[in-house]
């Protein structure tokens, strides 16, 4: 089953590893858990949450000098007092980042003899401990707490013997008598934390109830202040939760002799100081006094306990459903108003009180979320299923599948989620969503900017793909077959499901923008068999090279990726096993693969994650699925694409979304018989061209969010490829067989009128059919005017927003409710600025720029300009419909204009005409700003090129010293745009256009050019003379000096 994860990537909040091995509760592991769910089961057992970020860095003394390299090699070598000498003389940190993953040398490192010799060194220096870390008892610790994380999850290193755990019970119980166990300095939190963790071990906690009846007893809002005294402070619920889950039966009869805690804990529930910031603080307190109700002797007392505070809470808050979850079986539920059945109905009602039914009932969605919010996500599923149909090369569900009908579960929050998710489905909650492949069903939330660097979009095409492998990739549960043990496909799951997350209708697969981020702020990189090895227990690393090497293999080897794919879906885990271990075996691969990282790292600015844009079934022009096949006839001829498409299109879906489905088969020529990777490519590519072709013709709207997808039987009996596409001697092309196709799309409801812009104003009422935000034009002069508004100036609903501009944002002017969103800039403004510049034969030079709040309010907004050469403003124009703006200040290579406070989309369109006084290639930078917030450097600032010739009456007095890429213009371009560029010295350059995924769409020049300025036109087509889809494109210069790239935009 897919308990899974992605998304257990994607939250920010990490909580305590559940994991369940046996009957075992893993140790703890906050820095690099073990995020995958137990396999043998959904139950959930809740455990106490923490707050912190994966891989918490601990504060280390600054005046410690400490060696900044660690190895694991190194410390297989050591033994006795080199061992205790090399950890107390590096960090903390530096050995973090060695010891969490398990590799070759650690079996040697954590043997019972170094873990003896540790904990003798520890014991020894105990007296001489003064709450810092001067002697290095930190490192000490730490070691022993990652020997007992991986005796616990490898089977290469065994339980440790007797000897080890008397070595342990004695070090620890010295460190527990030392006057500065508990002393109230961050240096020493941290090391009571891993004390703390390391104490968490069956035989060793018995002898610390003392220890945790002090920390817990001993919190005060002056510790409550530090982190590292809330980590500590939280460390002792876990050992309680641990203790109790895994029957440490030494433990449990401690607690039935000590009543007392029962009392302390109940005190814990009681720090109002916590509130708000670390309420979790307090919930764990509960949950943990709860807990105490499984020792015989104590259960009385804690019921009661329970009760005392029961009408503390607000009903469904989440201390309530933490004292539910513990009072339900042992109290008489209808006397007290908790009965499970009456709390599972008003928690469905409050959480999942709209239910969207796609596809006619085959894709889900309960959410509290509103269908425009939905609408993306669904969208974005079909580009997800597309392109993994195209990579499988197949539809059919593996044997034995029966999940047709998805089920998609969405929290508004990520508070109900935690609140509601553990009570009504028994699942954890520390993760950012999760898939159970037995229901078909995955969980997940809507996130704030603060909560996640990653969308609910992306999140959600992650946890779609695990669905759509389970159903057509993985025979069998996930988890429960063969090729699933020792872990031999975390990398693969995740990968593939980072991999297909980009996907897009027409453009590929492109390389993700977060996952390369994260790459590129790696402090060292996974090779290709360190991915393959990677385990879940080590962290979520792997995910983005697993992601990463996908696109590598699709974009530069599809064969052999589409060979182990195969290999998967045949349950072949042999033939699987020999594939990867020749990739592992190939340096060339490695190689390969580190190349292609350094590329992407490269390329990072101009990477993107994805965007799903959608169509509202009324902005569909067509609503008869008979019309489509003939558009895409007289399309695929008029485009001249190869072959016929052989198109049955029929209505697929009728309800929500209407759909419609093409069936057909597409023709392969004969040059790619020979080479499987070279067939999916020339099929992927027929079919971007079908796309792009039907949206660029402009006559049917439902084609802009059409997907296409190809299917073909490619194995034999021995799970070899064997080509449809060879052709025999003497036969044509005409006699290949053909490649079977599915296209689907949305169709416009029966009886609904179009209305494109969705603003709710039908096409044929509409004076403005594309603009959202307007809809009347009584002069017909094409513009939004004032006089065109009743009473412009006035304000009919007194809710301070004018008129004007409540049409112009499509608010009611007659409802106050019914008002612009107002916002936090700091997480979410848009800035879609942007700027072009345009060189006359008066050689003036014109600045177009432009700035659009699609959200938020912004005071005291500047335009600031700079540029390489002095130039001369010689004008400034605003039109009307810009909101008005100033000049600040006023240089020859700097400029400042005020546009003062903006609102919801609010517009500044601004044309500035300057007179270059020196010739050269002029580097001119334009830049918005505001006083909330610095806004996104990859929004609000433009560099821009252009080249200046000089004037016949003035010399040219500087040229560059290096080889220059202009950007184009115009930028976004419709019909051409030009490309310009400086050569420093003569010698063979080539100028070309490519697809974001790589692929070259044109060579605008290639061979032996002249050192200057030169300057190429293109008309937005592909070598073969035909026009391209509108889109972000890279072109790229590259001479004997220099390979330079830039983007530019097409808009059709």
């Amino acid at each position: 089953m897919y308990n899974t994860i992605v998304i257990i990537l994607m939250a920010l909040l990490v909580a305590l590893s559940t994991g369940l091995a046996a009957t075992t509760i893993a140790p703890s592991t906050d820095e690099r858990q073990s995020s995958h769910p137990p396999l043998c089961s959904r139950a959930a057992i809740t455990s106490p949450r923490i707050s912190q970020p994966l891989e918490q860095k601990t504060a280390r003394p600054a005046a410690k000098i400490y060696a900044d390299h660690c190895s694991s090699a190194d410390l297989a070598a050591l033994g006795g007092n080199d061992l205790i000498n090399y950890l107390k003389t590096h960090s903390r940190d530096c050995l973090s980042d060695v010891l969490w993953t398990f590799d070759d040398n650690m079996p040697a490192i954590f043997t019972n003899q170094n873990m003896q010799t540790v904990l003798k060194a520890i014991e020894a220096l105990v007296p001489t401990y003064d709450g810092t870390n001067t002697t290095g008892l930190h490192q000490l610790w730490f070691f022993v707490r990652i020997g007992y994380y991986h005796a616990f999850y490898e089977d290469e290193i065994p339980s440790f013997n007797e000897e080890t755990i008397r070595a342990h019970v004695s070090a620890s119980k010295a460190f527990a008598a030392s006057a500065h166990f508990y002393d109230l300095n961050d240096e020493a939190a941290n090391i009571l934390d891993d004390w703390f963790t390391v104490a968490d071990q069956d035989q060793v906690r018995q002898h610390h109830l003392v220890e945790v009846k002090r920390v817990l007893s001993g919190l005060t809002s002056e510790r409550a202040a530090s982190n590292a005294q809330l980590r500590a402070y939280n460390r002792v619920f876990f050992l309680i939760f641990r203790g109790i889950v895994n029957r440490d039966q030494g433990f449990m009869d401690a607690l039935g002799r000590d009543p007392d805690i029962v009392d302390i804990l109940l005190q814990a529930t009681g720090y109002d100081f916590l509130y708000p910031d670390n309420e979790y603080l307090l919930e764990n307190a509960i949950r943990e006094l709860g807990r105490l109700a499984a020792v015989d002797a104590l259960e009385e007392t804690v019921i009661a306990a329970l009760l005392s505070i029961l009408p503390k809470y607000e009903r469904l808050s989440r201390p309530f459903m933490v004292l539910v979850e513990n009072l339900e079986n042992r109290v008489n539920c209808e006397s007290w108003n908790i009965c499970r059945n009456v709390l599972e109905s008003e928690i469905t009602a409050r959480a999942f009180p709209y239910t969207y039914r796609f596809d006619d009932g085959a894709i889900v969605f309960e959410t509290s979320l509103d269908l425009e919010t939905v609408q993306p996500l669904y969208y974005a599923a079909k580009e997800v299923k597309a392109q993994f149909h195209r990579l499988l090369e197949t539809d059919e569900s593996v044997a034995g599948d029966v999940n047709d009908v998805l089920y998609i579960k969405i929290y508004g929050t990520r508070a109900e989620y935690e609140q509601f998710q553990w009570y009504l489905f028994n699942l954890n909650t520390n993760n950012g969503g999760i898939y159970i492949e037995q229901d078909a069903t995955f969980y997940t939330y809507q996130r704030t900017r603060d909560e996640s660097i990653f969308t609910l979009e992306e999140l959600f095409r992650h946890e779609y793909v695990h669905y759509l492998a389970g159903r057509f990739l993985h025979p069998g549960l996930w988890g429960q077959t063969n090729i699933y043990q020792d872990c031999r496909l975390p990398w693969l799951d995740e990968g593939l499901a980072e991999f297909l997350a980009g996907s897009t209708s027409a453009q590929g697969v492109p390389v993700r923008q977060s996952m390369v981020s994260g790459i590129a702020n790696d402090e060292t990189r996974l090779d290709t068999k360190q991915i393959f090895q990677s385990c879940y227990s080590d962290g979520f690393k792997f995910y983005r090279y697993g992601s990463l090497f996908f696109n590598f293999m699709h974009q530069q080897q599809r064969t052999p990726l589409l060979e182990l794919l195969d290999e998967i879906r045949h349950g072949n885990t042999a033939g699987y096993d020999a594939l990867i271990a020749s990739w592992s075996a190939d340096s060339q691969m490695a190689f390969e693969y580190d190349a292609f990282l350094a590329e992407q790292i490269a390329l990072l600015e101009q990477l993107i994650n994805p965007i799903t844009s959608f169509l509202w079934p009324a902005a569909s022009t067509s609503d008869n699925a008979a019309e489509i096949e003939n558009a895409l006839q007289r399309i695929n001829a008029l485009q001249r694409i190869d072959g016929g498409l052989y198109l049955d299109c029929q209505s697929v879906a009728t309800q929500l979304n209407p759909r419609f489905g093409c069936t057909g088969s597409l023709s392969v020529p004969a040059p790619f018989s020979d080479d499987r990777g070279a067939s999916n490519e020339y099929l992927n590519t027929r079919l971007d061209r079908l796309i792009n072709a039907a949206i660029d013709d402009g006559a049917i709207s439902n084609f802009e969010a059409m997907t296409c997808y190809f299917t073909n039987n490619l194995l034999d009996a021995n799970h070899s490829f064997s080509s449809p596409f060879s052709a025999l001697s003497g036969e044509s092309s005409d006699s290949l067989p053909d490649a079977d196709l599915y296209c689907e799309g949305p169709l416009r409801p029966a009886g609904i009128a179009i209305d494109q812009d969705g603003d709710g104003v039908e096409d044929d009422q509409d004076d403005f059919p594309t603009n959202p935000l307007a809809w009347s034009d009584g002069d017909g002069d094409g513009v939004i005017d004032p006089e065109e508004v009743e009473f412009p100036d006035g304000d009919l609903d007194g809710d301070g927003i004018s008129n004007l501009r409540e049409f112009q944002y499509g608010t009611d002017p007659m409802d106050p409710s019914s008002i612009p969103p107002r916002v936090d800039l700091s997480v979410d403004l848009r800035n879609e600025s942007y700027g072009e510049l345009v060189t006359n034969a008066e050689r003036t030079l014109r600045l177009y720029t432009s700035l659009r709040f699609s959200q938020g309010v912004a005071s005291n907004v500047l335009l600031t300009w700079s540029a390489s050469l002095p130039l001369r403003l010689e004008e400034v124009h605003i039109p009307e419909h810009s909101v008005p703006c100033e000049t600040v200040e006023i240089n020859e290579q700097t400029g400042t204009i005020n546009c003062g406070n903006l609102q919801f989309k609010d517009l500044v369109d601004l044309w500035l005409t300057f007179t270059p006084l020196q010739a050269g290639l002029l580097d001119f930078t334009v830049e918005f700003s505001a006083d909330e917030l610095e806004i996104n450097p990859a929004d609000n600032v433009r560099s821009l090129q252009s080249e200046i010739a000089p004037d016949p009456a003035q010399a040219l007095t500087e040229l560059p010293d290096s080889d220059r890429l202009a950007q184009n213009a115009p930028n976004p371009f419709n019909s051409q745009t030009v490309l310009s560029y400086f050569l420093h010295a003569p010698g063979p350059t080539r100028l070309e256009v490519f697809s974001l995924t790589g692929q070259r769409i044109a060579v605008l020049h290639q061979g032996l050019q002249q050192a200057g300025y030169h300057r190429l036109r293109w008309n937005g087509h592909d070598d073969a003379g035909r026009p391209v889809a509108s889109g972000l494109y890279l072109y790229r210069l590259v001479t004997n000096e220099a390979v330079l790239t830039r983007k530019l935009v097409l808009l059709r």
